[in-house]
């Protein structure tokens, strides 16, 4: 089985942060994209920042994330497979055989990029300040570290 790599845009909202989903509370946050910005060893396990709960670094996409990947892959990947197998088959065909295929399938088109609203607030952790964090305007419980999983009251993360 061969596998393809594609590059596919994700949505920022105006201060660069993406946005993020627990896969455990469902929860959604923001986080800057890119390497940590920290000089510790790549993480393979975060905290969410409400619940607490770790989840292995690939698992934090939001559905719609993950609805907008798939229809994507399919437009860059499948869609050209398709196509071409399309042309094959009809070039195959002979205009005295006796058994004739014809292929026909609807086109795909690429998803409209995901558009991501300047939504909650920004938030600074002490134990890792260089990791900010987007979590929801009106949130009041306790904020956990999305690195180290340490948990801070509102006092230590409002400034």
């Amino acid at each position: 089985m061969t596998s393809e790599k594609i590059t596919m845009p994700l949505a920022l909202d105006k201060d660069g942060f993406l946005r993020r989903e627990c896969p455990n509370c469902e929860r959604q946050f923001k986080v800057l994209p890119g390497e940590s910005n920290t000089n510790e060893i790549s993480v393979s396990a975060y905290s969410c920042p409400y619940c607490v709960e770790n989840a292995a670094a690939d698992s934090w996409w939001t559905k719609e994330q993950l609805e907008y990947a798939t229809k994507y892959a399919s437009a860059k990947i499948v869609e050209p497979k398709l196509d071409k197998f399309a042309k094959d088959i009809k070039r195959l065909n002979k205009p005295a055989g006796f058994v004739r295929f014809d292929v026909k399938h609807q086109t795909q088109s690429l998803p409209n990029t995901l558009q991501e609203p300047n939504d909650m607030r920004k938030i600074t952790l002490p134990c890792h300040p260089n990791e900010p964090l987007k979590i929801y305007e009106g949130w009041k419980g306790p904020v956990a570290c999305l690195i180290c999983g340490e948990l801070f009251d509102q006092t230590a993360v409002d400034k």
